[in-house]
């Protein structure tokens, strides 16, 4: 693909960060390394004022009415909302204000405890962050299994060009009724294909001959980000 398409798919990919919260920085910073346009929208206009100073474009607004979530581009374009404010309650209200308006919106919340986690996913998000677990996680699996935690955190955080992606099925899709093993087969790229989330559950066929692809399954591969985008287009 070429640098001018790819930015353009990266614009039509149109985000929200609510909250300029100290892991929604991290995320910021994320989003810029990887080229994704977004937007920061936050109440408290100090913390506007911080997200303007660390270069990005943030506005003063408060999303718990449903005509400020509209105006912020919820149902006309943006995709993906991450609900990252300081304020468990407000999140929790932006995440069931946008879920009704938008039934395809991707919604990723902050949480701070299993509680709050299950109140975000019935609220309608799609994703739930505890950074607290993700912390004490990450230790955990840092000391027993240090050189395999270390090579998934540079794929999965780090500027390495191998990553994690997925590649959604759609209608008239050419990987439908494909078997695994065959993905990516006549491109020559050098693509890991892991396995496939069905609607059901998540498929991993180690001879990769076994599932056949349907639409809407979710194909998660590993490789070059130029390789896969150009198998994402073949499909």
């Amino acid at each position: 693909m070429s640098l001018l398409l790819k930015r353009i798919w990266l614009n039509m990919h149109k985000m929200i960060i609510y909250g300029y919260s100290k892991l929604a920085e991290q995320i910021a910073g994320l989003l810029v390394e990887k080229g994704y346009n977004f937007n920061i929208l936050e109440s408290n206009p100090e913390s506007v004022q911080r997200a303007l100073d660390d270069g990005y474009k943030a506005y003063e607004s408060n999303l718990n009415e449903d005509e400020n979530l509209i105006s912020s581009g919820i149902t006309k374009g943006v995709k993906t909302l991450f609900c990252m404010s300081e304020d468990a309650n407000s999140n929790l209200f932006v995440t069931l204000s946008a879920r009704a308006l938008d039934k395809n919106l991707r919604i990723i919340a902050l949480a701070s405890s299993k509680a709050s986690e299950k109140k975000m996913l019935l609220a309608g998000a799609d994703s739930v962050i505890n950074p607290y677990e993700i912390g004490a996680q990450r230790l955990f699996r840092l000391m027993r299994k240090p050189t395999l935690f270390a090579v998934l955190d540079r794929i999965l955080f780090s500027t390495t060009e191998i990553k994690f992606d997925e590649i959604k099925v759609e209608q008239n899709s050419s990987f439908i009724g494909v078997a695994l093993n065959q993905i990516g087969s006549e491109s020559l790229q050098n693509i890991l294909v892991i396995g496939v989330q069905s609607i059901d559950d998540f498929i991993y066929d180690t001879n990769r001959t076994r599932y056949h692809v349907k639409e809407n399954d979710v194909i998660v591969v590993m490789g070059r980000e130029e390789d896969i985008q150009n198998l994402r287009e073949q499909s």
